[in-house]
């Protein structure tokens, strides 16, 4: 997957780039498959510990010189347009910050979803409540100058060190959106967070105090982050540790919606399913790039 990863960075079409790996604490071929790769463009920085995405990431940019920083993950994979559509969406509009839509995919590339790109007015009003970004930080980029106004990830946060980082990043770029599904994530289990479900309440109360502002209200969606580990946890077929997180959450919050996904989720995946489909974006073709890449 770094390997697919690389090539859709080394493949942007119509922008000079700089390409930084972090290779954090591997332990397998990846120094080897990495130093076989022959491009001037490249290059590879090892920490010899695993230090977790928030402390890669913030070690990549500390080495850009490049006017922007855009961010990938080694399993995720860009459109050959994707920075440039990116850079064109930004100087129309005078941003410093763009996001755009991700299709889903599972390990083996077949479709999982679409995320589309929220509004950059949306984006804002949503961002103190739920995480808004499609795809992860995959799909985002932004100026070299209000990264380092925001600083960096934040490595003591168990999640959401990106989710974070969007909130803080606001205060020094003006934001917008390319609709084109330019990214695709890729669907994991066995993530950090679902290793760590029974505490995931615990990791957005974190996230949350460090946001909160005095005679603020907290509008952070405990509903909506529950049922988003939730699905991840049905996912791996684990569908009472599922229903026992949403009912925790339907008890602490006195959340009738949430009571009803844990019943819903203890039926079976199709009763949770039925009554998304009422509001869910439609998924659109899928792009060929991405048949390309897979």
């Amino acid at each position: 997957m770094l390997q697919r990863a690389l090539a859709s960075a080394r493949g942007q079409e119509d922008v000079e780039v700089e390409l930084i790996v972090i290779d954090d604490g591997s332990t397998d071929e990846t120094p080897s498959a990495l130093a076989r790769i022959d491009d001037p463009r490249l290059r590879v920085l090892r920490n010899e510990t695993g230090g977790g995405p928030a402390r890669a990431r913030n070690r990549g940019m500390a080495e850009a010189s490049g006017e922007w920083i855009a961010w990938l993950d080694d399993d995720d994979i860009w459109a050959p347009t994707k920075l440039r559509a990116q850079l064109d969406a930004a100087a129309r509009t005078g941003a410093g910050f763009v996001w755009c839509s991700a299709f889903l995919i599972d390990g083996d590339g077949r479709t999982a979803g679409f995320e589309p790109a929220p509004a950059p007015d949306e984006f804002v009003r949503r961002v103190r409540e739920w995480n808004p970004m499609p795809g992860g930080c995959s799909t985002a980029m932004a100026r070299t100058d209000a990264v380092r106004a925001a600083g960096e990830f934040d490595p003591s946060l168990v999640f959401g060190e990106d989710w974070d980082y969007w909130i803080r990043i606001l205060e020094h770029a003006r934001p917008t959106a390319v609709d084109d599904v330019l990214a695709a994530y890729v669907v994991h289990t066995g993530s950090t967070i679902l290793r760590a479900h029974d505490t995931a309440l615990e990791s957005l109360e974190q996230l949350a105090a460090k946001h909160r502002s005095e005679g603020e209200p907290d509008r952070f969606d405990r509903v909506a982050f529950s049922d988003w580990v939730a699905i991840g946890l049905r996912r791996e077929g684990r569908r009472m540790d599922a229903a026992r997180l949403l009912a925790r959450v339907a008890r602490s919050e006195r959340s009738v919606k949430a009571a009803g996904l844990a019943a819903r989720t203890l039926l079976g995946d199709w009763a949770v399913e039925l009554p998304r489909r009422r509001w869910r974006a439609p998924t659109p073709p899928r792009p060929a790039w991405l048949d390309a890449a897979v």
